[in-house]
């Protein structure tokens, strides 16, 4: 995820930083942590050690015959809006830093939206199947703790909501402005998995509250490919639940 500015360092100090979710000039220890050479996630702990002991990690494979059904009332509400953000290449994703001014609520607490940023393939699972790409909102709480929203993306036939993210992306460390409709961004229907897990690039960090809509979204061919012709494969494999409970929400 995960997740220019976010995610070693104490799990405090990585929460303290105010946007991102993978960039590699913030911590000398994750300078060299990649996806297909080199440190991969096989090696991770080698640099951010929760990566390779902690306990509520992620991704995970989700299943809709096996999550629990969560209790009334419903526990997300969404609120998004149209924003101005900064498009940048962190060297391990694109990623679109976000003004104040969309919010989620989950279970009574408020979560800003800081940013979100995209792998390929989807990171999830959902009942033994993988997207081609994954979507994570990533936001943030007044304490300092995180909520992500996980959308899946499928290829569709035409242009989609996220092609001015999607074509034209800047060069890595390279910005630009970018205008994005976030309310549209979001699923229509709110029926979601829930599970405590992790960021899912080094280091790691745990308590992250996650958020993983049942119902995706598509994304052009062509959009697909900009985004692979810079990143291949930028995805963590799934990770053991570890006796965790998935709930499943309306």
């Amino acid at each position: 995820m995960w997740i220019s500015r976010t995610c070693a360092v104490a799990v405090a100090a990585v929460l303290a930083l105010p946007a991102r979710a993978d960039d590699p000039k913030h911590a000398d220890a994750e300078k060299h942590w990649s996806y297909t050479s080199g440190i991969t996630p096989a090696k991770w702990g080698e640099v951010a050690p929760t990566c390779g002991i902690g306990t509520h990690q992620s991704p995970v494979a989700l299943s809709t015959k096996t999550a629990r059904a969560q209790p009334p009332p419903p526990a997300l509400a969404l609120s998004w809006n149209k924003a101005k953000g900064e498009l940048v290449d962190t060297g391990h994703s694109e990623q679109v830093n976000l003004p104040p001014g969309s919010f989620l609520t989950y279970g009574g607490t408020r979560y800003d939206l800081i940013q979100f940023h995209f792998h390929t393939p989807s990171e999830h699972t959902i009942d033994g199947k993988a997207s081609p790409m994954e979507v994570h909102f990533v936001h943030k709480a007044a304490d300092g703790k995180l909520a992500v929203v996980g959308v899946m993306l499928k290829q569709g036939t035409a242009a989609s909501v996220f092609a001015p993210v999607l074509t034209a992306l800047p060069a890595q460390g390279e910005t630009r402005a970018v205008e994005v409709d976030l309310a549209a961004m979001a699923p229509k229907s709110h029926r979601h998995f829930a599970y405590a897990g992790s960021l899912t690039t080094p280091p790691c960090s745990e308590d992250v509250q996650w958020i993983v809509m049942t119902t995706g979204d598509t994304v052009s061919k062509a959009e697909i490919d900009d985004f692979r012709k810079k990143y291949p494969k930028n995805a963590r494999p799934v990770q053991p639940l570890k006796g965790r409970t998935v709930e499943i929400g309306p």
